[in-house]
């Protein structure tokens, strides 16, 4: 077994020597010094966490001629490729715990390959990287390389550029009220790979609110907000966004951030810069729609019942609110204006009385903040929100401002009105479905949003309840 601490080591002779550093970690494996073509062998390769806790991230880069497969992945996520990857979302409660995986060289390798790696995790925000030293794997040959061959093919490996081209960070706030704002946060031409965080200085008298998290860890600092990514979404665009509030009249947000990334093993950064102020549909034009496109709730009605968790919600009209927020003696947990579907013997023509029956009965009594999803929903399950304000609109509005007619749910929580579709029981569903929308339909920026027996957790906490994969 050759065992090695997570550093670079250029000195000959130290590839069977064992080095603790301050975080203790400690990696062995059995890599190959050799293999034939066409061969399989398997690897185990054992990690002692020292005193590291949550994330982690082991990519292993593999020249042309080898691949790797996963046996025992000890929880992570696996991704194949040239840089092959093994994600924690939370490392294993072990101590010192062992992956394996399969190494098979192509019928067509020859010659002697490097093999690189990296160990990364994040300590205090930050993301910290250990290289592990680079393997000569000689294909077809006898098992005798030694570190200085190790040592003198390294440079044959081409390392990776990032192109970072005309990269950007672009901060759009929306005023949803007079003292609430939507900040949404947009990078563009990112092709990022590997640790990036926004921090995000908001203001005194402003209360934050994480809004989409995009999959990074987002902490609420004293004075703003910060997204932490542990591995930055490898795609040409992404955005995440916050909520704030004044707590007193402060006048408009004067917000100023940093974004921070790596390119070519060093750390970069650049300020976010401001992309300007618009309004909040939903909230600027609920009159409009009141008093042009009165709605009633019978449309509603006459729509068939379809398969899902969630149906129709009434359309909006003047009394609707004080509708809502009479509670039947049915009520329970259910405390959306969503209407479940039953199993009792009403399937055709009785659905659409239960639709109306349901939709004023089941709602939180008035004065109360509802915070869950409908009672049927049991387990971690995932939705997509769409858009959130602080009135209550219809069918008709969605159908006008944005084209849009399926169905959705109205959810109140922590004072805002948040409209969301669609139940899944992965997250994946969910973000095809997101992705669906955003391309299908003109709604600013929807996200997928996450609930456990009925309560809203944050993406992250369902992720690591379900073990599911994070998916960009």
């Amino acid at each position: 077994m050759i065992k090695y601490t997570l550093l670079v080591l250029n000195v000959v002779g130290v590839l069977f020597a064992q080095i603790f550093f301050d975080d203790g970690v400690v990696i062995e494996d059995n890599t190959p010094t050799s293999i034939k073509p066409g061969e399989t062998k398997t690897v185990e390769m054992t990690i002692n966490k020292g005193e590291i806790t949550g994330f982690a991230k082991l990519e292993i880069i593999l020249p042309g001629g080898l691949s790797i497969s996963p046996v025992n992945t000890q929880g992570a996520s696996f991704t194949a490729g040239n840089k092959t990857k093994f994600i924690w979302m939370n490392l294993p409660d072990a101590q010192e715990f062992t992956i394996t995986y399969n190494l098979t060289a192509d019928a067509s390798a020859s010659g002697n390959l490097v093999v690189k790696g990296t160990f990364s995790y994040i300590k205090e925000s930050q993301r910290v990287d250990y290289a592990l030293q680079s393997k000569l794997i000689a294909i077809g040959l006898a098992d005798d390389s030694n570190d200085e061959d190790v040592a003198s093919n390294e440079e044959d490996v081409n390392s990776e550029n990032s192109s970072m081209g005309s990269m950007s960070c672009t901060r759009y706030i929306t005023a949803i009220s007079a003292t609430e704002y939507l900040i949404k946060l947009e990078v563009e031409h990112a092709n990022l790979e590997g640790f990036a965080k926004i921090m995000e200085n908001v203001p005194p008298g402003f209360a934050v609110e994480e809004d989409d998290s995009d999959g990074a860890i987002a902490t609420i600092e004293t004075n703003g907000i910060k997204f932490v990514w542990f591995d930055a979404p490898e795609l040409e665009q992404f955005s995440v966004s916050y909520r704030i509030q004044a707590m007193s009249s402060v006048g408009d947000p004067e917000i100023d951030g940093t974004f921070s990334y790596v390119a070519d093993n060093s750390p970069q950064e650049m300020p976010v810069a401001d992309g300007g102020m618009s309004q909040e549909d939903l909230a600027s034009n609920t009159t409009e729609e009141t008093d042009n496109d009165p709605v009633v709730e019978e449309p509603v009605v006459e729509e068939p019942v379809v398969e899902e968790e969630v149906e129709d919600v009434a359309d909006n009209s003047s009394g609707q609110q004080q509708s809502a927020d009479n509670t039947g003696s049915g009520s329970e947990k259910n405390t959306s204006e969503t209407v479940e579907k039953t199993d009792t013997g009403s399937k055709a023509s009785g659905s659409e009385n239960n639709m109306t029956a349901d939709n004023n009965n089941n709602n939180p009594p008035a004065g109360k903040s509802a915070t869950s999803v409908p009672e049927p929903e049991t387990g971690v399950t995932y939705r997509v929100q769409i858009v959130a304000g602080h009135n209550t609109v219809g069918k008709a509005y969605f159908k006008k401002r944005h084209d849009f007619s399926e169905n959705f749910s109205i959810e109140h929580h922590e004072g805002w009105v948040k409209y969301t579709t669609g139940s899944h029981g992965e997250y994946k569903q969910a973000r095809d479905n997101r992705e669906r929308i955003n391309a299908k339909y003109n709604f600013r920026g929807p996200f997928v949003t996450a609930y456990n027996n009925g309560d809203r957790i944050t993406v992250q906490e369902a992720l690591m309840i379900t073990k599911q994969q994070w998916y960009q």
